[in-house]
């Protein structure tokens, strides 16, 4: 992808509201995962903060009502990454 084409989509992705640039992050992820390309975290400002709203993301619904333990550890044990 060119660097114009990169700053654009940038530029778009940067008008999604944060639960939307989660959403976002989530599915790139998991198709960086699908294609067997390592998920590199190196270079991302903040990385903590990346993965505590990750986490938060995670643990609630998408009617954003709070999964319950149970509801969570299902889900983690459901997942085949």
């Amino acid at each position: 992808m060119a660097v114009r084409d990169y700053r654009k989509v940038l530029e778009e992705a940067s008008r999604l509201t944060q639960r939307e640039q989660v959403r976002l992050v989530r599915e790139l992820a998991r198709r960086l995962v699908e294609s067997q390309k390592p998920l590199d975290l190196s270079e991302v400002k903040d990385a903590v903060a990346y993965v505590e709203r990750m986490r938060a993301a995670d643990s609630r619904h998408p009617s954003g009502r709070l999964k319950t333990p149970e509801e969570f550890l299902s889900e983690l044990e459901a997942w085949e990454g």
